[in-house]
C-alpha cells in the first residue's frame, strides 16, 4: 500500500500510515503525534457513536483532552471513519493490482509451456 499521502488531512488532523510500522497509525493534532498501534484506527472506526470517548481516554488520557477541547468528539469519529474507509479503498486497489499482476504472470507461464495461454483459448 502507498504510504506518501495520508489517510486523512484537513488543518488540524492528519492521519497516516505509520513510516516504521505499516500496521500502525500517524495521528497528527495540533503539531503533537500520537500513534495508533496495529489494529485501533479500525477498532475506533467501528466503535459505535458513545462508545468512543471511553476507548480513547482508556488509550491515551492526554489526547482524549485534547480531542475534548479542540476537535469534538463527532469530528474525531468521522475523521477516523473516513481514514478507516480510505485505507480499505487503497488495500482493495493493492490486492486488484496484485491479481493482475498475478494473472499476466500466470499467462505468461501458460504461453511459454503450452505455446499460447489457456485462459486465451477459452474465450
Amino acid at each position: 500500500m502507498s504510504n506518501e499521502k495520508p489517510l486523512y488531512e484537513d488543518l488540524e488532523i492528519t492521519i497516516s500510515v505509520y513510516p516504521r510500522a505499516p500496521e500502525a497509525h500517524l495521528l497528527v493534532l495540533h503539531n503533537q503525534e500520537y500513534i495508533l498501534l496495529r489494529g485501533v484506527l479500525e477498532e475506533f472506526a467501528k466503535t459505535q457513536k458513545g462508545g468512543l470517548e471511553a476507548k480513547l481516554n482508556t488509550l491515551n488520557p492526554t489526547l482524549w483532552a485534547i480531542i475534548k477541547e479542540s476537535v469534538g468528539i463527532q469530528d474525531l469519529h468521522i475523521v477516523l471513519c473516513q481514514a478507516y474507509i480510505e485505507e480499505q479503498r487503497r488495500v482493495m486497489e493493492d490486492l486488484k493490482e496484485e491479481n493482475n499482476r498475478l494473472i499476466e504472470q500466470k499467462e505468461d507461464l501458460e504461453r511459454r509451456y503450452y505455446g499460447s495461454s489457456i485462459s486465451s483459448k477459452l474465450e
